[in-house]
């Protein structure tokens, strides 16, 4: 969770960074949680889409969560060891306060016994400043990894 503490004014935008990131559970998705509240309550009416592709296959696709609670950035990421997954969000204009706000992101991990990479798009139609972001799975907890989070100089 990265709250008002961290998020502030100091930087309209950040860049939230995942490494090695191994999931407690298998089959499990990385999913991001946008609050202007300071995580009393979440936004809930993002939408998200993502494009797949295989790297150690020819599958292909796109994938999208619509008037979701949350952003999905990957699919059934599994929890082998040596098998985590990385990704990075650009969180731009996260702490405007005046208009709807738009994310990129890229991820990259073990599908199964694939590996796939998605990258994809975050809308979050919220005109109020975000102060609260919070990663995590869908069902359990993180085993090991590193999340770094960076402000963007105004």
């Amino acid at each position: 969770n990265f709250d008002s503490s961290v998020l502030t004014d100091t930087y309209l935008s950040y860049i939230l960074y995942g490494e090695n990131i191994i999931p407690a559970t298998d089959n499990t998705e990385p999913l991001l949680y946008f609050s202007t509240n300071n995580g009393s309550s979440f936004v809930a009416s993002i939408d998200s889409g993502r494009q797949y592709i295989g790297m150690s296959s020819s599958g292909s696709g796109h994938e999208y969560q619509a008037n979701a609670g949350y952003a999905q950035m990957a699919t059934d990421m599994g929890n082998d060891t040596n098998k985590g997954f990385c990704f990075r969000v650009d969180l731009i204009n996260l702490r405007d306060a005046s208009d709807a706000k738009s994310f990129l992101f890229h991820t990259c991990g073990y599908h199964a016994a694939e590996r796939y990479t998605w990258v994809g798009g975050i809308h979050v139609p919220e005109t109020s400043a975000i102060n609260y972001v919070r990663f995590g799975m869908n069902n359990g907890n993180i085993t090991s990894g590193r999340i770094v989070l960076y402000g963007v100089e105004k």
